[in-house]
């Protein structure tokens, strides 16, 4: 036998548990820190954005189901500033991330073209991105101004959260892999 037989896709299961797993996240925020009420607003945006993302051959509702996500990752920015001191840092801090946002943004754009022909689908690709790369940027900020290296778990998160959504974004708009369902819960597991 191939070793990649041994990995079975199980569209089914995968479909009750990718939004469960948010859900379950959400409730145990709700009962980890009860008073965080924009957490659980962006985790149910998340699972919503779930189910949405399910249904990833209808192009509309896949837009409406990373939109979701995309508000979830605002949210997540706003409370990674607020809690972590972040207000308050020197301008210029955000003048460099404002650049290398940029230069990243750029950077996606062109790189992921042989994958996704679609200007506007790769202009989406390479915006919603740019989100996940500021929430990364934020949590390195984050780790190096107030030593906690917890921080440091959601920069990781976040780079994990790109693979999965890059690969997500290419089997989706560009071709479809065997067992792609594996490495995109993997990552989105592991973040």
């Amino acid at each position: 036998r191939r070793s990649s037989e041994t990995i079975k896709e199980n569209e089914k299961w995968r479909k009750i548990t990718k939004p469960t797993l948010l859900l379950t996240l959400g409730l145990a925020v709700l009962f980890y820190s009860p008073s965080s009420y924009l957490l659980y607003i962006a985790c149910f945006f998340c699972f919503v954005g779930d189910i949405f993302l399910l249904f990833n051959k209808n192009e509309k509702i896949f837009v409406v189901g990373g939109t979701l996500f995309l508000v979830a990752h605002l949210i997540h920015t706003y409370l990674l500033i607020s809690r972590s001191g972040l207000d308050h840092i020197h301008f210029s801090i955000y003048i460099i991330l404002g650049i290398l946002t940029i230069v990243f943004g750029l950077l996606s754009f062109f790189l992921i073209k042989p994958y996704m022909k679609n200007l506007d689908k790769r202009t989406s690709y390479s915006l919603y991105v740019c989100f996940l790369f500021i929430n990364a940027y934020f949590s390195i900020v984050a780790t190096i101004i107030t030593y906690n290296p917890l921080y440091l778990l959601v920069f990781l998160g976040y780079i994990l959260y790109l693979i999965s959504d890059t690969t997500l974004f290419i089997t989706t708009f560009h071709r479809d892999i065997p067992r792609r369902d594996f490495p995109i819960m993997l990552t989105y597991l592991l973040a």
